[in-house]
């Protein structure tokens, strides 16, 4: 999680997100949002960390990698996840924490808990306070 929040420093824009992939306890790929630097509403951290570690790995499934995000995936995110075959999630800050900062940016209407398969295992709130410092820094 401590790269995670690493990555999220490094984005320019107001909103602060960082991502990275671990399998075997190796890190894989680790990115933070570019959305602002790039002008593009899909450049989320994770987004990005699942396309370098689908490259490193040689290998559009990810099964047996881990994701690790300073805050809860969007819905997008989510779906990404899902298609790649990740089925491990940590995250640091949840989607409320993030509305706290940003609430005319209420568009998370479901959480990854509601719609996520039974057999997705998520630890959530993972160094939190850390994450939400580094989202607002």
């Amino acid at each position: 999680m401590r790269l995670a929040i690493e990555e999220a420093k490094k984005t320019t824009g107001p909103k602060h997100f960082g991502a990275v992939i671990v399998k075997d306890n190796k890190v894989v790929s680790k990115a933070y949002t570019t959305v602002y630097e790039e002008n593009d509403p899909i450049k989320h951290a994770e987004i990005i960390a699942i396309s370098l570690a689908a490259k490193a790995l040689k290998n559009k499934k990810l099964e047996g990698c881990v994701l690790y995000s300073t805050c809860e995936p969007c819905m997008m995110c989510t779906g990404a996840m899902l298609w790649a075959g990740i089925k491990e999630l940590v995250y640091g800050m949840n989607r409320k924490d993030y509305l706290e900062y940003f609430e005319h940016s209420n568009h998370w209407h479901k959480g990854i808990e509601e719609i996520a398969p039974t057999e997705f295992k998520i630890t959530s709130g993972v160094l939190r306070q850390e994450c939400i410092k580094a989202f607002v820094d």
